[in-house]
């Protein structure tokens, strides 16, 4: 029997400076095929590229890969060269997310933060950059008070396992009022944190959802939270993903959301399935 883990509450404060739509919504597996290189760094440089939790300092013609995601450091500043003769100027502090679909043959790149300028002009088919819009939500509320709210780093409610079900015994007569214990996660199986950490890890791709959710309704988006469902199989794949239940209706930002659930990768383990609700909150942070 599966086992069942629920994870509940909020929190994990992470600005969402708002940049760009994917004009293409279909999501591929990355590709291996370097798209360009990194022609110019200056000072702090760093890489995340797809499956890993931290970022890597890199410097001069590091090679581009798709779903990467470059920063910029404090005063640092990159030239990055593409295949296709697009050439982006990264300005300090700032962040994107590279991607590239393969039946189109295009790299998108979407500005999470900062600023990023495209030095070339190139034909929109082959490439494209999504700049950060300068819309407001409701008229007054600022894309810069955004937040995703993940239930990761702020105390939450005791996930409920559930391995098999039995009668729950009649209390004892003299027995005194107490808390039941803290349910353990199985042996051999991943661990709440563990989990959690995973997830926080492709917070940037959720943050690109939420982006391409404004900037396709122009600004005039919701906020709330999206509970996702998922299996994770020993093998450390998700499968099974699907919306529990969710506050904003878009079906474009869902299952952007879905194919973000669906690319994470979790260690193996010897345990029976995981299933799992996890939600997603965007916010206004106060």
């Amino acid at each position: 029997m599966k086992q069942i883990l629920v994870l509940l509450g909020l929190a994990l404060g992470v600005y969402l400076i708002l940049q760009t739509p994917n004009g293409n919504d279909e999501e591929q597996g990355p590709s291996s095929v370097a798209l360009g290189y990194t022609a110019k760094s200056v000072k702090e440089l760093f890489v995340r590229r797809e499956g890993q939790l931290k970022d890597q300092e890199v410097n001069f013609r590091s090679e581009i890969y798709d779903l990467d995601t470059w920063e910029t450091g404090s005063g640092g500043s990159a030239i990055l060269q593409f295949n296709s003769g697009a050439v982006l100027e990264m300005k300090e502090s700032s962040r994107l997310i590279v991607d590239y679909f393969v039946k189109e043959r295009k790299v998108e790149v979407t500005v999470l933060q900062g600023q990023v300028k495209l030095v070339t002009q190139v034909d929109q088919n082959v490439f494209e950059l999504i700049q950060s819009p300068s819309g407001f939500i409701d008229g007054d509320t600022s894309v810069s008070d955004i937040h995703i709210k993940l239930p990761a780093e702020t105390p939450r409610p005791t996930p409920i396992q559930v391995v098999e079900e039995q009668p729950t015994p009649a209390p004892a007569p003299t027995a005194p009022k107490t808390l039941p214990p803290r349910p353990k996660e199985p042996k051999g199986s991943l661990s709440m944190d563990y989990i959690d950490k995973v997830i926080a890890g492709q917070r940037r791709f959720i943050q690109r959802c939420y982006i391409k959710y404004f900037n396709r309704n122009k600004g005039q988006v919701k906020l709330g939270q999206v509970t996702l469902g998922f299996i994770i199989e020993p093998s450390g794949r998700v499968n099974a993903a699907n919306i529990v239940n969710s506050e904003i209706e878009d079906k474009k930002y869902q299952s952007c959301l879905l194919r973000v659930i669906e690319r994470a990768r979790f260690k193996s383990f010897e345990a029976q399935p995981i299933e799992v609700e996890y939600p997603i909150q965007m916010a206004l942070q106060n």
